[in-house]
């Protein structure tokens, strides 16, 4: 489980796939994201997560699910580009 520090932040990429094919896509995910030296922290329940940050004192968090995510940074694209809906983004600021 995370744990919040005063004054950092930390951006946790999680989700809970239920079909063989989305933990294989994960898995290639967490495989490309390791390549560049980012952690991948997965397969948690979105609601649990933010409770347990919660918990740990941060003062703002932020859980974007894919449809969020897709209209905050996606909308005005015209090529059609949207998130397929497997994750979530957890923003926590303490």
């Amino acid at each position: 489980m995370p744990v919040a520090v005063a004054g950092c932040s930390t951006t946790a990429c999680r989700s809970s796939p239920s079909a063989v094919v989305h933990r294989i896509g994960f898995k290639v995910l967490a495989s490309r994201l390791a390549r560049v030296g980012e952690p991948f922290v997965g397969f948690f329940d979105p609601a649990e997560l933010v409770a347990a940050v919660e918990r740990a004192g941060v003062v703002r968090v932020d859980d974007l699910a894919s449809s969020d995510l897709t209209l905050r940074f996606l909308s005005n694209r015209t090529d059609g580009l949207r998130l397929s809906g497997l994750g979530h983004i957890l923003c926590a600021r303490a």
